[in-house]
């Protein structure tokens, strides 16, 4: 049986597809409840829900390593304003922290992602991918190696140079599969690259490319593009009336307009299909002007360099005000302050990035103290100060 359909000038314009954008991407509802997990307690993460705690990672998850929500005050010209932020680590040496989130990206659709970032200790590169499968790790080591899966598309990459200000960085892909997954991690060309992610913006946009059936037979499968026409009428030397293969499932997905001109008839057997339809998509001058908290950034933020947002306790926590351990960045000096009663009688340890114990010591007094950690190797370390049941844990990268 035939099942024969003629158009007449069809046109059908693009929806608006606002609500396919990533809608967690400035991590607001994070907070900054953490967690220290093997191994030797020594990698500080998010709690996530397990064992009766809050999930403070706003739906993003960890793909591997210990990434960190954090929290801090950023001064503008106008005045203050605390955010929510991502801080992921990367070496040399492809160990590092990811994290990803649930989004939906469909087959030959073009997608635009934007990020907003700050870099410190050297620069690196940042990978984002499309993926299916990846899963909440098991935290080994506060660094690991990214985890293998078999399907995944590698969106771009940007380099995370260290400054002053934050950066922004802008990636477009058509994606070649369905994917669910939005993954991101940091890695150093050399020595270590600390990645303050602050925001990041992903919505299906619009393609300007066109494709035009003009004559003969459309063929199956899927035709993508951003404009599509089809008959003899369409653009210049078309003939004849345009079909489908009437056996095959022909689909025309555009994102911005189909044409089916009069010279077009579907003639379709068993077994055959044909479909026109629009992807919903953003066009460039909507994605830029969506909502952003962090567009006031532009203006030189006074925080000094990315380095120094660690260095700052968390605004409006009760236990960053007890003790702080700083610098993060160091040449092997580092300082505890704080809380005299936690302070006296406690341990502090030193752990390098493979959760071995390199250093240890009792404080006998409940002064402030300054540690000589001079005879270690440069890389990443944890500091970690225990009286009790009390635990704070710092990271700190020496430079050699």
């Amino acid at each position: 049986m035939k099942f024969i359909i003629y158009f007449l000038a069809f046109v059908w314009v693009y929806p608006n597809a606002q609500g396919q954008c990533l809608t967690n991407g400035t991590f607001a509802t994070a907070c900054d409840a953490e967690v220290t997990v093997p191994p030797n307690d020594a990698c500080p993460t998010w709690t996530d829900g397990s064992n009766g705690t809050n999930n403070c990672g706003a739906g993003w998850i960890r793909s591997h390593g210990s990434p960190q929500m954090k929290k801090t005050t950023v001064v503008y010209e106008g005045g203050t304003d605390t955010i929510h932020y991502a801080f992921m680590i990367g070496d040399q040496f492809n160990q590092s922290e990811g994290i990803f989130t649930p989004y939906t990206f469909s087959q030959n659709q073009q997608y635009t992602l934007k990020f907003v970032y700050a870099a410190g200790s050297s620069n690196g590169t940042v990978s984002a991918f499309a993926a299916n499968g990846l899963q909440q790790n098991v935290i080994q080591h506060c660094q690991e190696t990214p985890p293998s899966i078999s399907s995944k598309q590698l969106i771009g990459q940007f380099t995370a140079t260290v400054s002053s200000q934050q950066q922004e960085a802008t990636l477009t892909f058509i994606a070649n599969n369905n994917f669910s997954q939005l993954w991101i991690y940091p890695s150093a060309g050399s020595s270590l690259t600390q990645l303050f992610l602050f925001s990041v913006q992903a919505c299906p946009t619009c393609r300007s490319d066109q494709v035009i059936y003009k004559s003969g037979v459309i063929p199956g499968g899927n035709t993508t593009a951003g404009y599509i026409d089809v008959g003899s009428s369409a653009g210049t030397g078309g003939f004849g009336i345009v079909t489908v293969a009437s056996g095959q499932a022909t689909t025309l997905v555009a994102s911005q307009q189909v044409t089916l001109l009069p010279s077009f008839q579907a003639v379709v057997t068993a077994g055959g299909s044909f479909i026109a339809q629009i992807a919903p998509c953003v066009s460039d001058q909507q994605m830029n002007s969506m909502p952003d908290r962090y567009a006031r950034m532009k203006i030189p933020v006074q925080f000094g360099n990315a380095d120094q947002m660690l260095d700052r306790p968390d605004v409006n926590t009760e236990k960053s005000s007890l003790i702080k351990i700083y610098p993060s960045v160091s040449n092997g000096v580092v300082h505890i302050t704080g809380n005299r009663k936690i302070l006296a009688n406690a341990d502090v340890s030193v752990t390098d990035g493979a959760g071995r114990n390199v250093y240890r010591t009792h404080l006998s007094g409940d002064a402030d103290v300054t540690l000589d950690l001079g005879k270690l190797a440069g890389g990443l370390y944890f500091v970690q100060l225990r009286n009790g049941s009390q635990a704070f844990t710092q990271k700190i990268m020496i430079n050699r």
